[in-house]
């Protein structure tokens, strides 16, 4: 395999991720004296000594009973600053949402120019398999191989992009969940490129296919529609997308509750692990299939007509007549 991406397609990439966490961040915060996002996002107004485990309406507006009891804090003191916090935390986990559904799609969107490279390289390996020089099976496991890699550098590379700069979980837990999404995200891609142009060679229907899934995946992965709303007939749309388990595992890894349901309890660390590996198996279905309807499709060898090509066999048709 020759092509390559360039590099500067790579830090074009990069720094789009970028520019997806400072629009984030303009969003959920734009006075430039106003507290980090992590504080509406994370405290909520909440003291040290209470939680939503202790009564406390989700953990925003809450009544100090002791400063009560004392007639020092009333209700009515508290509404106009819980109003703001409600206001601020309901426009921090939407652009928090929306910001990581960028993430998801921009790294599963980059994974579009692979669509264009593959037809080109399946010209060359179409005369190569022809003259019995190049089998099905290395050529699938080439190409898995380097998507792989490129996957394992978009995990490396692409993480910090966005992963600091929007204020996300200081976890490591957290970040290698992420981690783990990014690069999933880019080899589900490109797993779906590489199934696209074997089921369709052309480049116009492969490139409008690849949109159309695009666009499948993101209305059915929870984001815009949850997946609690989807029809039980429909669901299964939901859970054959990839986006569903990127955007749920990176989603969770922050600990933003199950977008599942809607409710506001966490995950489990285990599951957003989960939601990764069922990412990566998809993947690796989407080459299973791909291979197998290539195998199918090349069966076929070309006729070898001697060193001489067609002088060859007419020599040899030649000589068998006069025989």
């Amino acid at each position: 395999l020759t092509t390559r991406h360039p590099l500067s397609s790579q830090v074009l990439n990069g720094f789009v991720l970028a520019l997806n966490a400072s629009t984030y961040l303009l969003v959920a915060q734009p006075p430039l004296d106003a507290q980090p996002a992590s504080v509406y996002r994370d405290d909520m107004g909440c003291s040290a000594n209470l939680g939503s485990g202790d009564g406390v309406q989700g953990c925003v507006c809450h009544l100090d009973m002791a400063d009560s009891a004392d007639g020092g804090y009333t209700v009515a003191d508290d509404v106009a600053e819980c109003g703001q916090a409600l206001v601020a935390r309901t426009n921090v986990d939407f652009a928090h949402r929306g910001f990581l559904f960028l993430v998801v799609n921009a790294l599963f969107i980059n994974e579009a120019v692979f669509v264009p490279t593959i037809i080109a390289d399946k010209r060359f390996f179409a005369r190569e398999h022809g003259a019995r020089a190049y089998s099905v099976l290395a050529w699938h496991l080439a190409w898995l191989v380097k998507l792989g890699l490129t996957a394992a550098l978009k995990a490396l590379f692409y993480t910090p992009c966005f992963y600091f700069l929007g204020q996300l979980r200081l976890d490591a837990t957290a970040y290698l969940a992420a981690a783990f999404a990014t690069g999933g995200m880019g080899f589900a891609g490109s797993a779906v490129a590489m199934l696209i142009t074997t089921l369709m060679p052309g480049l116009g229907a492969a490139t409008t296919a690849f949109g159309c899934a695009v666009l499948l995946y993101q209305n059915v992965c929870g984001f815009f529609l949850p997946i609690a709303a989807i029809p039980p007939y429909l669901l299964w749309l939901a859970w054959s997308s990839v986006f569903t388990y990127g955007y749920y595992a990176i989603i969770n890894s922050q600990q933003l509750g199950t977008v599942m349901t809607g409710a506001g309890e966490n995950v489990e660390d285990r599951l957003v692990f989960a939601f990764c590996f069922v990412l990566y198996a998809w993947c690796f279905l989407f080459h299973g299939v791909a291979y197998a309807i290539t195998r199918a499709y090349s069966s076929h060898h070309a006729t070898y007509l001697g060193p001489d090509g067609p002088r060859s066999a007419q020599t040899r048709r030649a000589a068998a007549a006069a025989a």
